[in-house]
């Protein structure tokens, strides 16, 4: 029971992950590729992802005593099944090292400019693989410290700017196409796909009642404020939204009746700050459990150390900035990137309809539907 999490620890968790790579960049990358509709390419990715969790909801319902890899290998095998751990500890490993480029290049932007890589992983790495060491349980226990103050901050920083409203121009139609749409979620599903955790962590959610409404509400609400973020950032910046890499950060200093009476730039660094911690202890945690599930290794600290010794390696000799992170996921990683956020959710929807429970996998369903509707 120690490492088993409450439906509101998951549900923390969950929505502290759909804002993963959301905050900086990705609203100027998407408008780059296609004007203001990456607004809609954002929407139809975070709707997969809703689609992605409801499907865990429902498996879930069925077999809630084993583990995501007795699952799959019921139905594709055991080779197989390593084989989709390996594609998920690929996937979590480079979200690793995009991440703490992301923020380390918005800290040098916002505090220290003659910050370096050194300086940043001694704040940063011991935080992260004490957590990911600890396990689940005690990432749970810290978030739920944490998760109220940093949704406020969150929202707080997406609406500021209407302070300074004037007028609104916003062509939400102004766009490159159903071409651009495809191109964009082609180019950057690497920016998406975060849900995929929920089955590292499968045999360790507890059922509860209305569990599925639970988990479901936070996720809805925080993509509800992403959606707002970009939004509000395209509302902004407009034309010059390609420009920007700071989206979280700009919205807050367009506002001249608030920004001008305090310093609020302190708002952006607080939520990025805390978002590093628990969305890069997050990854940790699932690279070292698909990890050990690929290795069949049993040992937390063998695995831990390989996997920081060859972020750190990785770091220093092939992505040494931000751009050479870009420029890789948007030229190398995009199929493995959709394999994650859409081939394994697709396979997992092709197993729940059409094949029924294997004698070793099936358990019996609680005696209430755990959902009946959601709304």
């Amino acid at each position: 029971m120690k490492t088993v999490l409450s439906v509101k620890q998951v549900a923390f968790i969950a929505s502290i992950m759909i804002l993963c790579s959301k905050l900086l960049i990705l609203p100027s990358l998407l408008f780059k590729e296609n004007r203001y509709g990456g607004l809609f390419v954002l929407i139809f990715m975070l709707a997969v992802e809703l689609g992605l969790l409801y499907l865990f909801i429902k498996i879930k319902e069925k077999n809630h005593n084993i583990s995501f890899g007795e699952y799959m290998s019921s139905f594709i095998g055991k080779i197989a099944t390593k084989v989709v751990y390996l594609i998920l500890f690929t996937f979590f490993f480079m979200k690793l090292i995009y991440i703490s480029h992301e923020s380390f290049n918005f800290i040098k932007l916002t505090l220290y400019e003659t910050t370096d890589l050194t300086m940043y992983w001694v704040c940063l790495l011991p935080v992260v693989v004490s957590l990911a060491y600890k396990g689940l349980k005690t990432f749970g226990r810290t978030l739920e410290i944490f998760y109220y103050a940093i949704i406020f901050v969150v929202v707080l920083c997406s609406v500021i700017w209407i302070s300074s409203l004037s007028d609104l121009a916003f062509v939400l139609f102004d766009n490159n196409g159903f071409g651009g749409f495809v191109s964009a979620i082609y180019k950057y599903s690497f920016w998406f796909g975060d849900f995929a955790f929920l089955f590292i962590i499968f045999d360790k959610v507890k059922l509860e009642d209305n569990y599925g409404r639970v988990l479901m509400n936070y996720s809805l609400f925080t993509m509800i404020v992403v959606a707002f973020i970009f939004l509000s950032y395209y509302e902004i910046y407009q034309s010059s939204s390609f420009f920007h890499t700071a989206a979280i950060l700009d919205i807050i200093q367009f506002s001249t009746r608030l920004g001008s009476v305090s310093k609020l730039d302190f708002l952006a660094v607080f939520v990025v700050a805390f978002l590093l911690f628990f969305q890069f202890g997050m990854y940790l945690y699932c690279s070292k459990q698909a990890y050990k599930e690929v290795l069949n290794s049993k040992s937390n600290a063998r695995a831990l150390i390989v996997i920081v010794l060859a972020y750190i390696i990785l770091n220093y000799f092939v992505f040494y900035s931000l751009d050479s992170v870009i420029e890789f996921f948007e030229t190398y990683f995009t199929i493995p990137a959709l394999l994650v956020s859409i081939g394994i959710p697709i396979i997992l929807f092709v197993k729940f309809l059409f094949f029924k429970e294997s004698q070793k996998t099936a358990r019996k369903v609680l005696s209430k539907p755990i959902i009946k509707r959601f709304y």
